[in-house]
Order: structure tokens, then C-alpha cells, then sequence
């Protein structure tokens, strides 16, 4: 028997098995790490997913109220509208300002005003339609936009907010009340100056004593 030969054979055999088993460990290292990195990486995007959907939603809502602000009010309705738009259906402005709101800040601090507009903002969405806009246009003055509508029922929606406002119990036992300024947009007429009729009427409804709702009759 050759015993060298046999020995080699071992040999070469043990050394095939560890270069082998060699390879599929440094494979398998490898493919581990590289796991590692695909789970960081997908934690990494849905991370930056999740920021980008924050941005977003900071960029087009008040922080405080989470409505929609005056950055997406103009562009969305003021600066992109287009005039074809205004004869496709009946657009109602609505101007809502809180009456005497410096007051209560001055009085009960700005956390108890805060909360105030909070709740108003509440109260807002529930008394308008899922197809209705509403925004903080800034301070205590807010505007809701009502497609296809008319003055006779975006009144009627005025006075139904006007009552629940009436009906809540508000931070610091405040009895709140607001002025409401209304416009319907005409046809062919650039949103902001629709926009420009319900602010005019919001000041008409505090001229007159405040807790009033004041229609711009001039396109009605």
C-alpha cells in the first residue's frame, strides 16, 4: 500500500474541505453584512419617507390648529385659481374672525387663547361639509371655502357654526362669539378679489357690533 499517495489524497481532501468551508464562511459574512446594510438602508428610506411626509404636511398646515395656512390657501385656491373654474361650479368665500380674542389673551395668557383655537378649529370641521376648505388665514381669522353651494346655504352654515361655538364649553369658561364676512365668487372673477369682497363684509359684521355674519351682496 502506498501510504504517500493515501496521505496526499487526505491532504489535498482536508484542504479542498477548508478552503471550501473557508469561502462559505466569508460568503456567508458577507451576505450578513450585507443584510445589515439592506435593513439600514430600508430604515433609512422609510425614515426619509416619513420626514418628506412631515415637511409636507408642516409646509401646507397650521403647526397649532393642524388646518390648512395661508401658504396653501393662496396657492391652492388664489394664485393657481383659473377663471374657467368659477363658471364650472358655485364657490362660496367665508371669513371667520374670533371677536375680542387680544382680550383674552390679555386676561387668561396666550395658553388659554392657544386652546380657544384649538377648539374653534374643532368646531369648525365638524359643522362644515367633507368637500369644504377650511384654513387659518392667520391670528384668530380663519376662511372656509364651499364648493358648490350658494349664499342662502353657506348663511345657513354661518349660523349653525355661530350656535356650536355658542353650545361648547371653552378653555377658561370663555363665552366665544365671531364675526362672518361671505362672498360668492362670480363668474370669470379672480379668486382674490372674491376674497378681497368677504374680508370687506368680515369688517362690515365687526363694524356693526361683532357676533353678526354680513353678506357681500354685490355677486350674489
Amino acid at each position: 500500500t502506498n501510504y504517500w499517495l493515501i496521505y496526499q489524497v487526505i491532504a489535498g481532501t482536508l484542504l479542498v474541505i477548508f478552503l471550501l468551508a473557508t469561502r462559505t464562511y466569508f460568503i456567508s459574512r458577507y451576505n450578513r453584512r450585507l443584510t445589515d446594510k439592506n435593513t439600514q438602508l430600508e430604515a433609512l428610506r422609510r425614515q426619509l419617507e416619513q420626514t418628506n411626509t412631515e415637511l409636507e404636511f408642516l409646509s401646507t398646515h397650521d403647526p397649532l390648529t393642524k388646518l390648512y395656512n395661508r401658504h396653501y390657501f393662496n396657492r391652492q385656491f388664489v394664485h393657481e385659481h383659473r377663471s374657467e373654474t368659477a363658471s364650472e361650479s358655485s364657490i362660496c368665500l367665508v371669513m371667520l374672525d374670533i371677536d375680542f380674542f387680544k382680550e383674552i389673551n390679555d386676561t387668561l395668557g396666550h395658553a388659554v387663547g392657544d386652546n380657544i383655537l384649538m377648539e374653534l378649529s374643532t368646531v369648525l370641521q365638524h359643522c362644515v361639509r367633507e368637500s369644504d376648505v377650511v384654513a387659518r388665514w392667520g391670528g384668530e381669522e380663519f376662511v372656509i371655502l364651499c364648493h358648490q353651494t350658494s349664499i342662502t346655504l353657506v348663511n345657513s352654515l354661518c349660523q349653525r357654526i355661530a350656535a356650536a361655538i355658542k353650545d361648547y364649553r371653552f378653555s377658561g369658561d370663555v363665552r366665544l362669539t365671531c364675526s362672518f364676512g361671505i362672498a360668492k365668487l362670480a363668474s370669470n372673477e379672480p379668486m382674490q378679489s372674491c376674497f378681497e369682497r368677504a374680508d370687506k363684509a368680515l369688517y362690515q359684521a365687526k363694524a356693526l357690533g361683532r357676533n353678526q355674519i354680513c353678506i357681500d351682496e354685490s355677486n350674489a
